[in-house]
């Protein structure tokens, strides 16, 4: 038995190498491909993320300065109403030097309680008023009408 070598075509060899790298190049690229569009995602996912944080951050701030504009707003409501308080309406006419006033009596010789027909006669303001202030010549002045209506009991 004489062993004989089997010759390899070179020719097919280098045609089935060739035709495997013409398969693989498809395949590389689309490997290249994914692995290019993995990046690209990632990348946009971190700058997608820091811009969510961002925008976080200035909310918070944002929520954190309404919060002390309110607070200042309750607080001045609390000092107007406090201030607007008749006791210190009191308080504060006090150390202005007002205090109560005497009461001013009218005196007139015309009936106040209504009529029949339900009209008050009652003179005119002007006329009250300056009697009060400049008494006519047969009338008494104004001391003394308060001093008539003391004495009267």
């Amino acid at each position: 038995m004489s062993s004989q070598s089997l010759g390899i075509p070179i020719q097919a060899f280098k045609q089935n190498r060739a035709q495997s790298s013409t398969r693989a190049l498809p395949l590389r690229a689309a490997l290249i491909g994914f692995v290019c569009i993995v990046i690209l995602f990632r990348w946009l996912h971190l700058v997608v993320s820091l811009q969510v944080a961002s925008t976080e951050g200035q909310i918070q701030i944002s929520q954190d300065t309404l919060a002390e504009v309110e607070r200042s707003n309750a607080s001045l409501l609390f000092s107007l109403a406090e201030a607007s308080s008749p006791r210190s309406f009191a308080e504060r006419a006090a150390e202005l030097g007002y205090g109560p006033q005497t009461p001013a009596y009218v005196i007139s010789d015309r009936p106040i309680l209504a009529d029949g027909d339900g009209a008050l006669p009652a003179p005119l303001a002007e006329q009250v008023l300056s009697g009060l202030v400049t008494p006519s010549a047969g009338e008494p002045g104004l001391g003394a009408l308060v001093g008539q209506a003391q004495a009267a009991p």
